[in-house]
């Protein structure tokens, strides 16, 4: 990235919509973790065994898998606001069908509609950041966006055991339902699109709303033949895969396998977000400084290879070095990787549908992670599943360094 890029001046207004987008992924973040501390109850209440179960992270993924790359055309056509209003208004949804589901099937179905929410909103205000901010300033601007994940995963992780036990599991849904109606009124009130520099023609800018150039390779097809874009995707999937997998089902192990309370499980796994919250404004900072996403993200996979078996492993004060090495690969890994998604398009009418690609490839992994490691846990065993579970951060070191990095 050359010295002018990171000299270009933000827009004030990239602030607020830092913010709207930081306040809304909080919201969505409480309804992707609010299943995980309180799993067993949950199980218990529909007489589920731990691999079904596990399908309530699953499931919240399967629409993310299958719309977060479309959601990147239709901004292109309707719009930030349009769009990112309406994942508001599916979280919402879901939360509240969730909250009055009498079988497990229909709390599978409001995890579905949930999980649309989550993945289009996640390409709307990912998209909206690195359309606001300069190039030189997108890995610190997503390393802030990315905190938001680790405080919603902490604060449900901590609170979400308590809250259970005073007003049920059904409250904390509806509790999730009235978080996300009042981000659905932030976005709809503050979201707008980048507004194009002077001189710019058509509003297409590096700092401009999204719309399609008349002329040139299609922003889809220019997603699809980039395979710095396919090796950032893969690192995505196997994000999903460990990284979310393990931290859904770290409480359970910590409740079944240690015998410990859900309450202080719930504790312990909220280290995880804690942890997680300094690493992810960090991390991009550093990608920022030194110019390299790639060799930041190798950092955070090397971790993540180190802990996948040792995860379900640990005992005594083990339990707690673990959700801070799971904290830290967590902050690291997904403020890069989306700040590379500029940098390998450099087209920006590419990258709204760069980021679906990512959202896809993560909803990918927690789709067929979760399940199969509650599966394999069933079938296996807590310690031999996270030994199978070290291949995939390996390859996707291999796959990495094979990233052809341009001179920053």
């Amino acid at each position: 990235m050359s010295q002018e890029n990171r000299n270009v001046k933000t827009p004030k207004y990239a602030f607020v919509i830092l913010a709207v987008a930081y306040l809304t992924a909080l919201a969505s973040g409480v309804l992707l973790n609010k299943a995980s501390p309180i799993l067993p109850v949950i199980r218990d209440a529909f007489a589920v065994n731990l691999g079904k179960a596990g399908f309530l992270a699953s499931t919240f993924s399967v629409a993310g898998l299958f719309l977060a790359l479309p959601s990147g055309l239709i901004i292109q056509r309707l719009g930030l606001k349009a769009v990112g209003s309406t994942a508001m208004g599916f979280l919402v949804l879901g939360s509240v069908l969730g909250a009055l589901s009498d079988s497990f099937g229909f709390l599978l179905f409001s995890r579905i509609l949930e999980g649309m929410g989550y993945a289009i909103l996640g390409v709307a205000v990912t998209a909206a950041i690195a359309m606001w901010f300069p190039p030189g300033k997108i890995g610190a601007s997503m390393g802030i966006y990315a905190t938001s994940l680790p405080i919603a995963s902490a604060f449900t992780m901590s609170l979400a055991p308590v809250l259970e036990q005073s007003i049920g599991w059904r409250g904390v849904w509806w509790l999730s339902a009235g978080i996300c109606f009042a981000g659905l009124v932030l976005y709809w009130y503050f979201m707008r699109p980048a507004p194009a520099p002077e001189g710019a023609q058509g509003g297409v800018s590096a700092l401009a709303e999204v719309a399609v150039s008349p002329e040139g390779p299609s922003p889809f097809k220019t997603v699809l033949k980039s395979s710095n874009m396919w090796i950032i995707a893969v690192v995505m999937v196997v994000f999903g895969m460990c990284v979310m997998s393990l931290t859904f089902m770290y409480p359970t192990y910590l409740n079944e396998a240690l015998g410990m309370e859900l309450t202080k499980a719930g504790l312990i796994s909220g280290v995880i977000g804690f942890v997680g919250l300094p690493m992810s404004p960090l991390g991009g900072w550093i990608s920022d400084l030194i110019g390299s996403r790639k060799k930041v993200a190798l950092v955070g996979l090397l971790f993540l290879l180190v802990i996948t078996p040792i995860t379900v492993q640990a005992s005594g004060a083990l339990v707690w070095a673990v959700a801070v090495v799971l904290g830290t690969v967590s902050g690291l890994i997904p403020p890069v990787m989306m700040a590379a998604v500029s940098d390998a398009l450099e087209d920006f009418e590419s990258v709204p549908i760069g980021m679906g690609l990512c959202i896809m490839a993560v909803n990918f992994g927690m789709l067929v992670a979760t399940p199969v490691f509650g599966w394999m846990v069933d079938k296996v065993g807590w310690s031999n599943t996270g030994y199978i579970f070290t291949v995939f951060p390996l390859i996707a070191i291999v796959l990495l360094c094979m990233y052809k990095e341009k001179s920053r």
